[in-house]
C-alpha cells in the first residue's frame, strides 16, 4: 500500500510547447518569439536533450500576473 502523506496532493505538470500554445492562444512560434526575443515569457526548463516544457505552476502565474518570474 502506497503512503500518500509521502506524496503531494498535486502534481506539477511539465507542459508541452503544443500545450502552452494552446493554453495562451497563440502559435509555438508566437510563443518561442515571447520568450526568445521579447523576454516575455517564463524560460522553458529542460528535460532532456532538446526537449523543454513550462512547468503548469509557471504558466498559471504567467497568466494571473502577467509577469515573467
Amino acid at each position: 500500500m502506497v503512503n500518500p502523506s509521502k506524496y503531494p496532493s498535486k502534481f506539477d505538470r511539465v507542459l508541452s510547447a503544443d500545450e502552452v500554445a494552446f493554453i495562451l492562444g497563440k502559435s509555438k512560434k508566437t510563443l518561442w518569439r515571447l520568450w526568445r526575443k521579447q523576454n516575455a515569457f517564463p524560460k522553458p526548463i529542460l528535460i532532456a536533450g532538446r526537449c523543454c516544457g513550462w512547468r503548469e505552476s509557471t504558466v498559471n502565474r504567467f497568466l494571473e500576473t502577467g509577469e515573467v518570474a
